[in-house]
């Protein structure tokens, strides 16, 4: 399904970046920064290997191609045997899949706090309801939001549907409501109610729900579009700039989020900003469940990355883009390109039972970057490296894309960057960080 990419070794350009308007100065104590957190299944440690991985399959629902060792079959995620065999070995339960990162969000009057996925790839905001059958057995697990119990709700016309590559769904009727979120309050901000959670939400008590901060066109409810909490505030004049930030946590680094505000004391560099591209793969939105949408929508962040580099070296990847998405861990590219990178690590082998990559723990690792428009950023080696692979081997946080024709930048390569989504111009904007 993917198109081959070659990979051929070039000079490395870059253009001068352009410096979006209007944007004010501040500290990481500023009240316009919110604390990003982990579910507590997280709170001292990242997900697994398997799961991150799954967690993309699930995702976008691709094959395994050369290097992928997960993959979408049948409506399930599944790891394949090996390299040289591509079959099915076990299918991945549902549950071994989370984000990483989740936000405090009110709802309603009395309001109820709810902790959401922190997603920019994906367009609803739905969550735990009162509405789910039996919802008295998870109210020890789970913040649940009651549309009766709040005086400013009121049923919307429409229902939602969200399907995801290994079966999981979830599915429920919308309501108006205020939300609060970020110390931004938003009235008649549509919340999707959840009548219905298939077992591995059920399961999951990393989350209560969540919040897609992704474009409008992947929206899932159906019969009336309604506007995504960002679009709600930039429509009713409720933050500065239409905008939003990201900064990942590392280590003891804390991450924040921020809405139409930007924080200039994260790192030296300028941010540079590249334009969201237009084109988006049907099948990615098909993973997502979304039906019938053109492919000129804009409904990730999606942006141009057409070579990479390690070291002084640098790779032409023509014509390739990559998805910027807080809710996959890993960074996934192209085979060319995963084999090229790990060539250059002395020791590195393709391990058959994890489904990826790994090279000798104590192996110098070459700095690696990819472009985002014609710009460069380099992942943080604190970061390269996922998880153990025992045996005196790390798995690495670069793998296999399987047989997409786009990468996704994950938290390998967005915990090395400050990120501004800016839908107001349609662009995104990336900085280095040096911490």
């Amino acid at each position: 399904m993917g198109c081959v990419q070659s990979v051929e070794e070039e000079t490395r350009v870059e253009n001068e970046p352009y410096y979006a308007p209007k944007v004010v100065e501040g500290g990481t104590n500023d009240r316009r920064l919110h604390r990003l957190t982990r579910p507590d299944i997280y709170r001292d440690r990242r997900p697994s290997f398997y799961s991150a991985y799954a967690r993309a399959a699930r995702r976008y629902g691709f094959e395994s191609g050369k290097y992928a060792g997960f993959a979408k079959r049948n409506n399930v995620v599944v790891k394949v045997c090996g390299r040289h065999d591509k079959a099915t070995d076990h299918e991945v339960p549902a549950e071994s899949v989370q984000n990483e990162y989740v936000v405090p969000v009110t709802i309603g009057n009395p309001g109820v706090t709810l902790n959401l996925d922190f997603d920019t790839g994906s367009s609803d905001l739905w969550v735990w309801s009162s509405e789910l059958a039996k919802v008295s057995q998870y109210t020890n697990t789970h913040s649940i939001y009651n549309p009766k119990a709040s005086r400013t709700a009121r049923h919307a016309h429409g229902t939602w549907d969200i399907s995801y590559g290994d079966g999981s769904s979830a599915s429920g009727d919308v309501y108006t409501d205020i939300v609060t979120l970020a110390g931004v309050t938003i009235p008649n901000q549509a919340v999707e109610c959840s009548k219905w959670l298939s077992s591995a939400f059920l399961k999951d008590g990393g989350n209560d729900g969540l919040l897609g901060l992704a474009w409008p066109a992947i929206n899932t409810v159906n019969t009336r579009r309604v506007k995504t909490p960002v679009e709600n505030m930039i429509d009713q004049g409720l933050i500065e700039e239409p905008l939003f930030t990201v900064k990942l946590s590392r280590g003891h680094h804390a991450g924040f989020y921020s809405f139409g505000y930007i924080d200039h004391t994260v790192t030296p560099h300028g941010i540079t900003y590249t334009p969201v591209d237009k084109w988006v793969a049907d099948f990615a939105l098909d993973a997502l469940g979304v039906p019938n949408l053109p492919t000129s929508s804009q409904g990730f962040w999606q942006v141009s990355s057409r070579s990479f580099a390690i070291g002084s070296r640098t790779f032409s990847r023509h014509g390739n883009t990559a998805i910027l998405d807080t809710g996959t861990s890993l960074c996934l590219v192209d085979d060319d390109t995963v084999r090229t990178i790990y060539d250059s690590i002395d020791g590195a082998i393709y391990d058959d039972r994890h489904g990826g990559w790994k090279y000798p723990s104590d192996a110098r690792i070459p700095n690696v970057a990819f472009a985002v428009g014609d710009k460069y950023y380099t992942i943080h080696p604190d970061d390269f490296g996922f998880g153990s692979a025992g045996h005196g081997y790390t798995l690495g946080g670069i793998q296999s894309r399987g047989d997409m024709n786009f990468d996704i930048f994950g938290d390998v390569f967005l915990k090395s960057v400050y990120v501004v989504f800016n839908q107001g111009d349609k662009t995104v904007g990336l900085a280095q960080r040096d911490e």
